[in-house]
């Protein structure tokens, strides 16, 4: 029994997914000033704290932070795998149920690659920390996903759970992935230098429990 889970916090009092907004800063100030400073306050896991001190998330540090959630659930007793872009794979084992791999993950992901996952894709991605929905609206016109009269209140009030446009499109999935550089983009990131660890030793050939 397994499952892929996409990992994301909550920073600024919005969440940092597909549906966030920027975060008001003042001239000069790291436009993610109030998102390293929130996120200072969501965690006493030293490593990660340390990585928030100078505003700055290194591709060494969003690895680590990685490392350590898997780490975290492999010592909890279940089989995981960083995939890149905030992604891990969790497996339970034996008599473990989906309850419980989601206590874990929140457990070990919530103070350690929740935290810098939003911030490290955030500053690549979107350096100047503008309206996420702004974004989305030129990114999805761009591509012709919304009518071209669509306001971005009008696209604030949309359930992206259900949204009004055909969600396995490549072009919307690009445009929530990075609305300001897609269809190019940052490259991933995977930890091929430094591997997460992964046991699935005790697990049986197909990967269920």
């Amino acid at each position: 029994m397994n499952r892929i889970v996409g990992l994301w916090a909550v920073l600024c009092s919005v969440a940092l997914g597909f549906a966030a907004t920027g975060c008001a800063t003042t001239e000069h100030e790291n436009p993610y000033a109030a998102d390293f400073a929130f996120a200072r306050t969501q965690t006493d896991v030293p490593e990660i704290l340390a990585a928030l001190e100078d505003g700055v998330i290194t591709d060494a540090e969003y690895l680590e932070s990685a490392q350590l959630t898997v780490e975290c659930l492999v010592n909890r007793g279940f089989g995981a795998e960083y995939l890149g872009e905030g992604r891990l794979r969790v497996a339970a084992i034996a008599d473990q149920e989906f309850a419980e791999m989601d206590d874990a993950i929140r457990a070990c992901a919530e103070s350690r690659i929740d935290i810098l996952s939003p911030l490290y894709w955030g500053t690549l991605r979107n350096p100047e920390n503008r309206d996420r929905i702004e974004l989305l609206l030129e990114c999805f016109k761009r591509f012709g996903l919304i009518d071209e009269g669509m306001s971005a209140d009008q696209l604030r009030a949309v359930d992206f759970d259900n949204p009004p446009w055909n969600p396995l499109s490549g072009d919307y999935d690009g445009c929530l992935t990075d609305p300001i550089n897609y269809p190019g983009g940052a490259p991933d990131l995977l930890p091929e230098e430094n591997p997460p660890v992964i046991k699935w030793e005790n697990l049986d050939e197909s990967g269920e429990g």
